[in-house]
């Protein structure tokens, strides 16, 4: 029994690996760690292609989002806020 334990312990091995990363993509599929507010198939549904972002334009938004003390992202919640507060008085509650 050994004997041939060891002499396929290569398949063993892999085996388990792909038994363990097929239930964990399975548990990921039932129970999502995150709640998906939109399907994608919805997103998808607009028709328009997907553009990509450069990574040197992702970069500059970013830093500009970022700013040096955070006042434009501080800036765009209270716009947030702003925006709740009319179209919707009671969201804090």
């Amino acid at each position: 029994m050994m004997e041939i334990i060891l002499e396929n312990e290569p398949a063993i091995r892999l085996a388990f690996f792909l038994g363990i990363f097929a239930l964990m993509i399975l548990w990921e599929f039932v129970t999502p760690r995150r709640e998906r507010s939109v399907s994608r198939w919805v997103a998808m549904s607009t028709g328009r292609p997907l553009k990509r972002v450069g990574a040197n334009l992702a970069g500059s938004v970013f830093s500009s989002w970022r700013g040096k003390d955070g006042s434009t992202a501080k800036a765009h919640f209270e716009a947030l806020k702003r925006v709740l507060d009319a179209e919707a008085p009671g969201y804090a509650q």
